[in-house]
């Protein structure tokens, strides 16, 4: 019996001399090195945020003894690899003064800003980044190991500016891409007014008519608003009737042409076929005159 009591207080006080584990904040001890054999997967954000947060839990255990946040950044590495939703440090997690707060909360803000402009897919490296060096800037800061906190925040700044001002870029094109081509202005004719001369007794166009004509077309067929008038006339060389049917065939022929060109028909009018009556040079009746048979295209509305 004596022997049983011995044994039994004997175990009693191992117990109570045996070394306290301090347990770590997700696996109940510290795990520093589980990340090692995981291996980055998923989206480029993912990839570069599980190498970023080993790579600070490696710094943390190995170089500075710091279990508790080497374990830490070794669950966060995890999660990246499973391409599991990552979570940057919170402010309130952390022992700030009020100063040190309200600069990470502007952080935050930030690096969240990017998030919501789409950093992970239009900027993965530097918005994966900036999240690691916030961490190792907010847990270097509440350490108060100044030299970390330098660079980790510097790094931080670096990352955050050119996720910014790579998402912003690539919002940028995106959405020019995307806009409707502006509509062009309306736009003037470099002249508003031409006249087409006709070879005598005839419809067809005197070389220089048809060179006239072609301009005209080219002039107005970009411009669909514009209204097109045509006004013909003969010269005093025959009967009045004659030429009064003969001006008239000459604004079907200007008119036609326009239109096998593809300008629009609800677009072109005759509005006069004068005959011999309005004589654009003054002669003596019968006289042949070149300048009196034309078609005038009129552009002024």
């Amino acid at each position: 019996m004596r022997t049983l009591f011995h044994s039994a207080a004997l175990l009693v006080a191992l117990t109570l001399l045996a070394p306290v584990v301090e347990a770590g904040p997700f696996s109940g001890i510290y795990d520093e090195d589980s990340a090692k054999q995981a291996a980055p997967s998923g989206m480029p954000f993912h990839q570069v945020l599980f190498t970023e947060y080993r790579k600070l839990s490696d710094d943390r255990g190995a170089a500075m003894g710091d279990s508790r946040d080497a374990e830490l950044f070794n669950h966060k590495a995890l999660l990246a690899s499973t391409r599991t939703a990552v979570q940057n440090d919170s402010v309130d997690d952390r022992k700030l003064s009020d100063a040190q707060r309200t600069e990470f909360a502007m952080a935050v803000d930030r690096l969240h800003g990017l998030f919501d402009r789409g950093g992970r897919d239009l900027a993965p490296t530097e918005t994966a980044t900036a999240q690691v060096s916030f961490d190792c800037w907010i847990e270097a800061t509440e350490a108060n190991r100044s030299k970390d906190m330098a660079a980790c925040k510097n790094k931080f700044m670096n990352a955050i500016a050119a996720g910014e001002a790579k998402a912003n870029r690539e919002l940028g094109q995106v959405r020019i891409a995307e806009a409707p081509a502006p509509q062009p202005a309306p736009v003037q004719p470099p002249q508003d007014y031409y006249r087409i001369p006709f070879q005598f007794d005839s419809t067809t166009m005197t070389p220089e008519g048809e060179r006239v004509l072609v301009q005209a077309i080219k002039d107005v067929q970009g411009i669909p608003q514009l209204k097109i008038a045509l006004r013909a006339h003969a010269d005093r060389s025959g009967p009045n009737d004659y030429n009064l049917k003969l001006s008239k065939r000459r604004a079907e022929a200007v008119l036609n042409r326009m239109a096998a060109a593809g300008i629009a028909e609800d677009r072109l009018r005759i509005v006069e076929a004068v005959g011999e009556s309005r004589s654009l040079v003054k002669t003596p009746d019968g006289v042949k005159n070149e300048s009196n048979r034309v078609v005038e295209i009129d552009l002024r509305q």
